[in-house]
């Protein structure tokens, strides 16, 4: 129930019924991330979005000159991300590295998107 929980405090899922939550939450999957690991490049091929469970990531940019890394957000606990790619299809745009030991859930865009089908008006929160 934790994770049903934490998505309907979220922007994105703020509307979402209780059994759409649960089935979103079911078709996730928890990393564990330890502090430096990437969870994404800039540049990957987007499959999923990212609930933040605890700890930290960074979403950052790599200067193309001389590779150092701009952080452009910081995502924490309850935070989502990675939702671009299901939008607009293309590829990520920045990097996520976690910044201390960190869990997220892994959400397939599949099952956010069947979730859209089923129910058009969650769109209002995209």
């Amino acid at each position: 129930m934790a994770h049903e929980d934490t998505l309907a405090r979220t922007d994105f899922f703020a509307d979402a019924e209780p059994e759409v939550l649960r089935s979103i939450a079911i078709s996730g999957r928890e990393s564990h991330l330890i502090r430096g690991d990437i969870l994404f490049n800039e540049g990957d091929a987007p499959e999923a979005l990212y609930l933040v469970l605890s700890g930290r990531i960074a979403i950052a940019l790599a200067n193309p000159i001389d590779r150092r890394e701009s952080v452009i957000a910081l995502m924490e606990a309850c935070d989502l991300f990675g939702e671009m790619g299901m939008l607009d299809q293309g590829p990520r745009s920045a990097m996520a590295r976690a910044l201390e030991p960190t869990t997220v859930l892994s959400i397939p865009y599949e099952r956010v998107l069947q979730m859209f089908d089923q129910n058009p008006k969650l769109l209002w929160n995209v």
